[in-house]
């Protein structure tokens, strides 16, 4: 045993506590710089997720508002050509057929907000001032369904609009929520026992705006939408309510009435520039003048019609879109361009924590262009 010992080599006895503590040491700082390293990592996708959720949501939002506007005075088989437009400004929150009806010129009615500090004036009577972000225009759009139904599947309650097909019918439209009103006739003017009328469509009435949140108190700017729907349309429990509220339970509306959706979250501003097409004789259906607040009086007294209105027929949509959440360390207390209305910010303190992007698209109201131009 002796000599074994003897034969041993100096590394075989194993470490040092010296050499011990070294190896821990670098192992440590090792360690520290892969930490670091993957922190800093981290932050960084983070931030880029949170830019291409900023980019995703305001290019979603200018998506869904383009469409609605594209959409906007689809009548079916129905020209409103020959409607008079309206002397006051209507109330889109009606749901009485004849004030319906009488709307149907404006296929796109505005709320303006002057610049990004005013309020829209005369906002519509189903949304709360508290509901409404300052400095956001407000956009109502007018259209029917593009699926038909047929009169006897009609729903009482349920505003229709059915069209004549037929030359001999005195009346050439009919806006009712009474299934027994509609009896205007096909192109063949033929009243067979079996689907003797025309078609109808279901109106529909949109009212797109921008809330100060997604949810009441959460600060997050949020593209909503008031929309027109029949009795009967079921709603889960946590549905943000007209009224600003979160129902408790599932409901089912009772009536006729406006049901509200958060379409975006990070919308922040919302300004549009209309174009007018205010020489509807010369057949070309291209915009004379732009205006961000096409006239529509509130009372008759004030001498002005609803003319120009019902005359858009193009709109340039600018939005600005926010981080939901704030990026640490970050600060950027730039302005914003909005069109016409001038610019939102310059952002500061919290506010300046956010990143922002502008987003502006031009968009053609294209059933009511078409039919001022020539064929």
């Amino acid at each position: 045993m002796r000599g074994r010992q003897a034969s041993l080599q100096p590394y075989d006895r194993g470490v040092t506590l010296i050499e011990l503590m070294i190896a821990l040491a670098i192992g440590m700082v090792l360690l520290a710089a892969l930490t670091l390293m993957f922190m800093n990592q981290t932050k960084v996708r983070n931030e880029l997720d949170k830019a291409n959720r900023l980019t995703d949501n305001g290019r979603y939002a200018v998506e869904i508002l383009s469409d609605a506007i594209r959409l906007a005075g689809y009548y079916g088989e129905f020209d409103p050509s020959t409607l008079l437009a309206p002397a006051t400004r209507p109330d889109p929150c009606s749901t009485l057929a004849a004030d319906i009806a009488a709307a149907l010129p404006l296929a796109v009615q505005t709320y303006d907000a002057a610049s990004a500090l005013a309020s829209v004036s005369g906002a519509p009577s189903c949304l709360l001032a508290s509901m409404i972000k300052t400095g956001s225009d407000i956009l109502v759009i007018r259209r029917v369904d593009t699926n038909a139904v047929l009169p006897a599947n009609a729903v009482v309650g349920t505003p229709y609009l059915q069209a004549s097909l037929c030359q001999h019918d005195a009346i050439r439209y009919k806006l009712s929520r009474t299934p027994a009103d509609f009896v205007l006739r096909k192109k063949d003017c033929t009243e067979a026992s079996t689907t003797p009328y025309a078609d109808l469509r279901q109106m529909l009435v949109q009212i797109y705006f921008i809330s100060p949140y997604n949810r009441p108190g959460d600060g997050i700017p949020t593209l909503k939408r008031l929309e027109l729907v029949p009795a009967g349309r079921s709603q889960p429990a946590g549905t943000l309510l007209p009224d600003g509220t979160v129902s408790s339970s599932a409901t089912t509306t009772a009536e006729l009435g406006f049901i509200l959706t958060p379409l975006v979250e990070g919308i922040e501003y919302m300004q549009i520039t209309y174009g007018i097409d205010t020489d509807a004789t010369d057949g070309q259906g291209l915009a004379d003048s732009y205006s961000d607040a096409p006239q529509c009086p509130a009372t008759v007294t004030s001498g002005q019609d609803c003319n120009a209105m019902a005359s858009i027929i193009e709109a340039k949509i600018h939005l600005l879109a926010r981080n939901t959440e704030p990026s640490p360390k970050y600060s950027n207390s730039r302005s914003y361009a909005l069109g016409s209305a001038g610019t939102a910010g310059p952002f500061v303190g919290l506010e300046g924590a956010y990143k922002r992007q502008a987003f502006t698209q031009f968009v053609r109201v294209m059933n009511v262009a078409g039919r001022k131009e020539l064929q």
